[in-house]
């Protein structure tokens, strides 16, 4: 995974430069949270913080109605794109938002992206409990919200936007937990060697 990621580079574009970018790439459905963005970049309208959602799905239109309708400038919606792309998408953004609609089903849901942002050393922000809220305040590489508490999801942003040390030590905490605990070369040499004792 993670030798993926090093093989892409990137940087932003300099309309993000000074911007906290925030990236959200996959699915825009009823079940995938994404009105919980929509809601925190509306109510706490801050062009400093900017919502990159990239994917396709039955709720896009409807979104971006939304956001020409009551005029929210710091959403961004993107169409699919390839792996690549999107790794260096990620690459280029700051924090990694996961969402989901207030399904208690969804709360354990292992969504490949969770490891995408940590691979590239991105803080995750997620809007749900489970074994992800866990893995992710222990190691002090993001933090869980309540599903529709977007005053404390906003504040959490706004706190990385404005302490660069605070940023950069979830940021390099993330990183961390990819290489120690996800990087997949590191999950194959596992694999292969209980494969060795089982065959052997």
């Amino acid at each position: 995974m993670n030798k993926l990621f090093d093989s892409i580079s990137s940087e932003k574009r300099n309309y993000y430069k000074d911007k906290l970018l925030c990236i959200h790439p996959g699915t825009m459905g009823i079940v995938n949270g994404v009105d919980f963005i929509l809601n925190v970049a509306e109510y706490y309208p801050n062009e400093s913080i900017v919502y990159l959602l990239i994917g396709e799905g039955n709720q896009k239109n409807r979104m971006k109605d939304r956001i020409n309708r009551n005029n929210i400038k710091n959403v961004i919606i993107e169409d699919s794109l390839p792996k690549d792309k999107i790794i260096k998408k990620i690459k280029q953004a700051d924090v990694g938002i996961m969402s989901v609609d207030d399904y208690d089903i969804l709360k354990d849901n292992s969504a490949n992206k969770f490891f995408d942002y940590l691979a590239a050393g991105l803080p995750v922000l997620i809007n749900y409990p489970g074994w992800q809220k866990e893995v992710l305040e222990t190691n002090k590489a993001g933090k869980s919200f309540e599903f529709n508490n977007e005053k404390e999801f906003y504040y959490f942003l706004l706190q990385l936007y404005q302490d660069s040390k605070l940023y950069d030590e979830y940021s390099i905490n993330a990183k961390k937990l990819a290489v120690e605990k996800y990087d997949s070369v590191m999950l194959s040499k596992k694999f292969e060697s209980v494969l060795k004792q089982v065959l052997s």
